[in-house]
């Protein structure tokens, strides 16, 4: 009994320890926190009630007390097309929908009451005085990715900041490489503190874009692309084991994975049929891998650990498209530095990122080392890469 009550009370110390030590943040967690608050205020609210006619019901019903006399949330009202039948529920592809003129489901078009008072744009920093235009999440993506070094910078703690090689001392704008990546030789775009991929898997569907081979995926040499970083691998259900192993191939530790959530434009639930094979598939997986130069952790010293959630919930949009927030996460946890994107596309572009894939059309280089790289590779008779080059505001 004695050496019962003694084990329990070693439990309750160590518990203790956990509770009043451990389990919370440091200083340093508290002030990222606290630098890393959204400067402004651009998202806005969904009302929990799906059309304004259910949100005055709610509030006569006296469901609604929360809300103002005019609620001035974000509702939807629905689109009567002539085929339009309410008995069929709502449209599971949504705004996404390819048949809109033809489909008979339900449709939805976002809206405010009209005595709603205008929303008004709010943002703590003076330079982003002006809101974007209206309905631009790249524009609103593109200030959360600018605000972690921003604010770190404006702080004094520049030695926060992911350490900049020679050949990226300050940030760039958002640069892009037109290239067929079963052809193009990655080596030539030097090193990165961060990789995003979300590979063009075979996944035997009807897609709008080239697939790749596990082979061909298999064959780049991403492990030569950096010493320490992280990599954000994009897996579709199939390739979820073939994700984790290639990781390994290609000399990471996986140490997390990201979960999207998908919700269509009434913020519920995707659940179209159009993915998996025995359930509906209504999140996707990223797989995060990590490098150091260090033989006791595969984490770089500098990343800010511990700041975002696993899971992220947020609209699907075009075919293969990821969530805009990725980025402000990426840039929370690795701020400043040199990233790159492979398989990307236009909607992809962001300051301080290098985007590669085969539908960008054009290229736009901003950094002269990896310019004078690019044009020796072409002269040698380099594969994949076309020449359509605009460097440095300049168009080839």
């Amino acid at each position: 009994m004695a050496l019962a009550n003694a084990n329990d009370a070693d439990e309750c110390a160590t518990a203790a320890i956990y509770s009043d030590i451990l389990a919370k943040p440091t200083a340093k967690d508290l002030l990222l926190a606290k630098l890393y608050k959204p400067p402004h205020n651009a998202h806005q609210r969904f009302c929990h009630h799906l059309t304004l006619e259910d949100c005055e019901q709610a509030q006569i019903k006296g469901e609604g007390t929360s809300h103002p006399a005019h609620c001035s949330d974000i509702h939807f009202e629905i689109l009567r097309f002539p085929q339009t039948d309410v008995a069929f529920g709502h449209c599971s592809y949504l705004s996404g929908c390819h048949r809109l003129q033809m489909c008979k489901y339900m449709h939805f078009l976002p809206t405010v009451h009209p005595s709603a008072p205008p929303y008004e744009w709010k943002s703590s920093n003076a330079n982003w005085s002006q809101p974007p235009p209206k309905g631009d999440a790249i524009a609103l993506s593109e200030l959360a990715v600018q605000h972690p070094s921003q604010a770190l910078s404006a702080a004094g703690l520049q030695s926060w900041l992911v350490p900049s090689s020679p050949t990226s001392s300050h940030r760039h704008p958002a640069q892009l490489l037109n290239a067929d990546l079963k052809l193009f030789d990655l080596t030539v775009l030097g090193k990165f503190d961060v990789i995003v991929q979300d590979s063009a898997f075979d996944i035997h569907m009807s897609l709008p874009y080239g697939t790749m081979t596990d082979a061909d995926i298999r064959a780049m040499p991403i492990e030569q692309l950096q010493d320490e970083g992280f990599i954000f691998f994009w897996v579709t259900g199939r390739a979820m084991e073939l994700g984790r192993e290639l990781l390994e191939h290609w000399g990471y530790a996986r140490v997390d994975e990201l979960v999207w959530i998908k919700t269509g434009q009434t913020q519920r639930l995707i659940r179209t049929g159009r993915t998996g094979h025995w359930l509906n598939h209504t999140k996707e997986h990223c797989l995060i891998g990590a490098k150091s130069r260090s033989s006791s952790s595969p984490i770089p010293a500098w990343a800010h650990l511990g700041l975002d959630s696993d899971v992220l919930v947020s609209e699907v949009r075009d075919t293969s498209r990821k969530p805009d927030e990725v980025y402000g996460l990426i840039e929370r946890m690795c701020p400043g530095g040199r990233k790159l994107e492979l398989f990307g596309r236009r909607h992809n572009a962001r300051s301080g990122w290098l985007t590669v894939g085969n539908q960008l059309k054009e290229d736009v280089i901003h950094e002269p080392e990896l310019q004078e790289r690019l044009d020796a590779y072409r002269a040698r008779g380099g594969m994949g890469a076309p020449g359509n080059t605009r460097a440095a505001g300049r168009r080839g």
